[in-house]
């Protein structure tokens, strides 16, 4: 979170793990719940940052990857 939004977090508990196929490779991903604990968040590497509520999350494209995290975040 440091390297790409320039905040301090705590790390939780594991959330979820995803096993997800691009074309070319496969990845595993690991998401963890977190707490924003410092920081304001810059856009360093993306094009824009903002906080958003998780009903707003549907409002926005996110990569198919992501739908099961944003599923389990709801569910949280």
């Amino acid at each position: 979170m440091q390297e790409e939004l320039a905040i301090d977090v705590a790390v939780g508990d594991r959330l979820i793990t995803i096993d997800h196929a691009y074309t070319h490779f496969k990845v595993t991903l690991n998401v963890f719940h977190c707490h924003h604990t410092g920081g304001e968040p810059q856009p360093i590497e993306c094009d824009e940052v903002r906080w958003v509520e998780v009903s707003e999350l549907d409002q926005f494209p996110f990569p198919k990857a992501n739908s099961q995290i944003i599923e389990a975040i709801k569910a949280l």
